[in-house]
């Protein structure tokens, strides 16, 4: 007998009642609320003294003399010798150090550099 009534055990449907369901939440939406302003505040508090900024950026600089058209292969090689130029001049060590000096940042040549390149 008792095999019996497990297997009409099993074989009854499980009814859920969405009208309870929206009662329960109903009663505990001040916890639900509170449980959300907590986390918000948490999550809040983490990013403002816990987590570090980090900044990023991409540049691209083709330098053009006032003649250059890009009509030819010539014009643009110049161009991208010209840009590289500048990046290397961009990155060298009185500049960096400059930029450091007149940002009052903390740290040196080669952090700035490592972040630059």
């Amino acid at each position: 007998m008792d095999k019996r009534a497990e297997l009409i055990h099993e074989e009854e449907e499980i009814e859920i009642y969405l009208k309870e369901i929206f009662v329960v939440l109903k009663q505990k939406i001040l916890m639900i609320i509170a449980a959300a302003l907590l986390g918000g505040c948490l999550c809040c508090a983490y990013v403002r003294f816990l987590a570090d900024p980090v900044y990023t950026s991409t540049s691209s600089l083709l330098v053009l003399t006032k003649e250059t058209t890009l009509s030819s292969l010539a014009d643009l090689q110049m161009g991208t010798q010209l840009t590289n130029d500048y990046r290397v001049l961009a990155t060298s060590r009185p500049v960096l150090d400059a930029v450091i000096e007149n940002l009052g940042m903390e740290g040196d040549y080669e952090e700035l550099r490592e972040k630059n390149t």
